[in-house]
C-alpha cells in the first residue's frame, strides 16, 4: 500500500510537469509579446479635396499623424495620376527629415512637414496622394483623392493647330488679297503678292461667264487666264470635306480629312469647308464663312498648325 502510494504521488507530480511543459510549448504561460503596430491620418483632407492652380504653381501644406509602437523605419508620400494621362509630372512632393518619434505631427511649423507643389505643366484631373509608415514588420497607408484645376488641360492629343481670324479675300481686287499662303495665314493683293508667288496656295477668282466665284489652285487660275504672268504657279489641290470646322483641334484631324478625291477649283457660295494640300506640304483646313457676289469677295478662316 505505501508503494502503492508513492507511485499515484510520483504519477500526479510527473502529469502536472508535463501538462506545464506542454502550456508552455503552446504559447500559454509565455509572456505577452510585442506587436508592431502604425496609423496613418490625413486630417487636412477638405482642403486637399481640390487644388486650384491660379498662379505658376502653388505649394500645398499636408497635415496628418503616423503613430506605432515604435518609431517608423520608414515614411513615404507619393502623387499618382488617377486619369489617362498617367503621369504625375509637375507634380512634386517635398518631405523634411522624419523625425525618431512613435508619434509624428505633420504639418507647418510640427514634427515633420509634407508639401505638395504644383506647377503650370501638370495636367489637370484627378490625382491620389498616398502617406504610407513602416514600423517593423507593419505597414499602414492613408490616401487622398485630390481634383486639380486650372493648371494645363492635357486631355488633348496630336499636334495642336491654330485658327485665324476672318480673312478676306477679293477676286481681281487690288485691294483686298486674291492670294492667300495658308500657311501663314496671309493674304496678298495683286502688288504685294509680287516675289510671293511660290507661297501662294489658293487665290479667289470670279467666273464672269458662270456668274461666280471659285477658289482656284495658282496653276489652274494660270490655265484659266487669271494670272498669265506668273511662270511656274504651285499646283496645289484642294479637297471638299464634310467637317465640323470649329471642333478640330489637332492637325492629325485635319490629315485625316485627306481622303477622296480633290480638284484644282471649286465653286463658293458660302458655308464651304475644304483641305488645302499647301506648297509647304502641310495640309490647311478652310471654311468660307461668307461670300458676296456684289463686291466678289469672300469671308474665310483658316486652321492649320502654325
Amino acid at each position: 500500500m505505501k508503494y502503492r502510494n508513492s507511485f499515484k504521488k510520483f504519477g500526479v507530480i510527473f502529469l502536472s510537469a508535463f501538462l506545464m511543459i506542454g502550456y508552455m510549448g503552446c504559447g500559454l504561460l509565455d509572456p505577452e509579446e510585442d506587436t508592431d503596430e502604425v496609423t496613418v491620418s490625413i486630417t487636412n483632407d477638405a482642403d486637399l479635396a481640390t487644388i486650384n492652380l491660379t498662379g505658376t504653381s502653388v505649394i500645398v501644406p499636408v497635415e496628418g499623424t503616423i503613430e506605432g509602437s515604435a518609431a517608423p523605419s520608414s515614411i513615404s508620400a507619393i502623387m499618382t495620376n488617377n486619369d489617362a494621362t498617367g503621369t504625375a509630372d509637375g507634380i512634386q512632393i517635398n518631405t523634411t527629415q522624419q523625425p525618431d518619434l512613435d508619434k509624428i505631427e505633420i504639418g507647418e511649423g510640427k514634427d515633420m512637414q509634407i508639401e505638395i507643389v504644383v506647377n503650370q505643366s501638370a495636367c489637370n484631373g484627378t490625382y491620389t496622394l498616398t502617406i504610407s509608415a513602416t514600423v517593423g514588420g507593419a505597414t499602414n497607408t492613408a490616401s487622398q483623392t485630390i481634383v486639380l484645376e486650372g493648371a494645363t488641360d492635357c486631355s488633348q492629343t496630336g499636334t495642336p493647330v491654330t485658327t485665324s481670324s476672318s480673312i478676306t479675300l477679293g477676286a481681281q481686287n487690288a485691294n483686298s488679297g486674291s492670294y492667300l499662303d495658308a500657311d501663314a495665314m496671309t493674304a496678298y493683293n495683286s502688288t504685294s503678292v509680287s516675289g510671293n508667288e511660290s507661297k501662294i496656295d489658293i487665290l479667289l477668282g470670279y467666273a464672269g461667264a458662270a456668274g461666280e466665284l471659285r477658289l482656284y489652285s495658282p496653276a489652274e487660275a494660270k490655265n484659266d487666264g487669271f494670272i498669265g504672268s506668273w511662270t511656274s504657279p504651285p499646283s496645289t489641290q484642294i479637297l471638299p470635306v464634310t467637317s465640323t470646322f470649329d471642333q478640330i483641334t489637332t492637325q492629325e484631324e485635319i490629315d485625316a480629312l485627306w481622303t477622296g478625291t480633290p480638284v484644282n477649283e471649286l465653286a463658293i457660295t458660302g458655308g464651304e469647308v475644304v483641305v488645302v494640300e499647301t506648297t509647304e506640304g502641310e495640309y490647311v483646313l478652310i471654311k468660307v464663312e461668307s461670300v458676296s457676289a456684289q463686291s466678289q469677295s469672300a469671308e474665310i478662316s483658316v486652321i492649320g498648325k502654325y
